[in-house]
């Protein structure tokens, strides 16, 4: 990611009378926020619909997180959909809130590599 800042860039800064701390907050993060947006964005998604850890390791019906909780609503012999429905709302409510907030980072970030120039 840090690859992605010209390195001349950074040395012009320098010779302009930059310090570290102003070369990275005013020069460096603005040209690396799509690319950290994309990246939060897909970490909390991979985290947050891990399944088949969670499931494995706790075993307390208190600890588990939301997708195998939704999991243990499916009986044997029926199951209450309106509640596996509710649950599902509330497990999508916190991706689709970090993406709203994260969507034009996310998108440049996405596209920002697809175009040479």
């Amino acid at each position: 990611m840090i690859n992605g800042v010209p390195r001349e860039l950074i040395e012009a800064a320098r010779i302009d009378g930059a310090g570290e701390a102003r070369i990275f907050f005013e020069l460096v993060l603005p040209l690396v926020r799509p690319m950290m947006g994309a990246f939060l964005m897909i970490s909390f998604m991979g985290t947050w619909n891990n399944f088949i850890n969670p499931q494995i390791v706790m075993q307390s019906p208190e600890l588990q997180p939301l997708s195998v909780a939704l999991n243990n609503l499916k009986g044997l012999y029926g199951s209450d959909y309106s509640l596996i429905m509710a649950g599902t709302i509330v497990s999508i409510a916190p991706v689709m809130c970090l993406f709203l907030l994260l969507q034009r980072e996310f998108i440049a970030g996405l596209t920002g590599g697809a175009v040479k120039g």
